[in-house]
């Protein structure tokens, strides 16, 4: 096309792929990312190769062909479409992937848009209000105390995604009983609309303290 730009393979390989977002942070959206720009590379490669074998088929052939002038081979120019197809084919099957992908929301103790920190707010007594009520009568009769940090999962409707112990408090019996107190205290709130125009899964990071006194704390 006269005046140079993208030409249209060129832009069909091209996916639009987003900066991420804070609500589509994270290792599993990153490698997505990183999966979806490797085979766009791959593709464009190819289609590169392929561009170049068609020009030198399509020249006329030469009364004297030299001696070093690479034989076009159909066989092998057919081989590269199939795989520039199946390149395209993933490339496409990737991305949608991505895009149905549900979105995250990764929040710590301080978070402070409003919709966000009013729920944590309130999840966390909750939390907190059962944990007292079911605290683990092993780490009360041990004298066993101490903190650790969970990431708690939450889907729109408030049920558990699942719960992940990002640092041991050393005890098992506190890692595991903080662990059972967040499945006992579900299902939590459902979304509010505000929160559910912007997330799928909200996902809050969070210490939590066994006492002394035998109580369970949601600190930082």
């Amino acid at each position: 096309m006269a005046g140079g730009g993208n030409t249209d393979d060129e832009r069909r390989l091209k996916s639009p792929l987003p900066a991420s977002a804070q609500t589509q942070t994270g290792a599993e959206e990153t490698a997505m990312q990183t999966r979806v720009a490797d085979l766009e590379q791959q593709a464009r490669a190819l289609l590169s190769q392929l561009k170049t074998d068609a020009r030198l088929q399509a020249r006329a052939p030469s009364p004297a062909p030299r001696p070093d002038q690479p034989a076009i081979d159909a066989s092998q120019l057919n081989q590269q479409a199939r795989e520039m197809a199946q390149l395209q084919a993933s490339i496409s099957q990737q991305w949608d992937t991505y895009q149905k992908r549900p979105k995250r929301t990764f929040v710590g103790a301080n978070v402070k848009e409003y919709a966000f920190a009013r729920y944590v707010e309130d999840w966390v007594a909750k939390v907190e209000r059962v944990g007292n009520v079911n605290y683990p009568e092993a780490a009360r009769r041990q004298g066993v105390y101490g903190s650790l940090k969970l990431t708690v999962s939450i889907r729109t409707d408030g049920s558990l995604e699942g719960v992940v112990v990002d640092s041991p408090s050393g005890s098992k019996i506190l890692d595991a009983a903080a662990v059972k107190i967040v499945e006992l205290a579900s299902p939590y709130a459902a979304f509010p609309a505000d929160m559910r125009k912007k997330t799928d899964i909200l996902s809050i990071t969070r210490t939590w303290t066994f006492t002394r006194s035998d109580q369970l704390v949601g600190t930082d």
